[in-house]
């Protein structure tokens, strides 16, 4: 996977500055596994739910999250 969706809103899986769905400057700093739900069997293989995880590069900070189901469908943001 190489970009998410966000709505109307794609963020790519790379270490560029973009714009975040709420307009401010954001990177990608990372993807973990949600380990709090269970792997599910699709297409012949175990998938699992995904965080993806960005940071603020504006004077706020911070760091935002969003979860994917092992569909790939946005499930919201953590």
């Amino acid at each position: 996977m190489e970009s998410i969706s966000i709505g109307k809103t794609k963020l790519g899986l790379h270490f560029d500055i973009q714009t975040s769905p709420s307009g401010r400057p954001i990177r990608h700093s990372g993807v973990r596994k949600n380990a709090q739900r269970p792997q599910e069997w699709i297409d012949g293989m175990y998938r699992s739910w995904c965080i993806y995880d960005f940071i603020y590069l504006d004077k706020q900070g911070g760091f935002v999250s969003f979860e994917f189901n092992p569909r790939g469908e946005f499930v919201g943001k953590c």
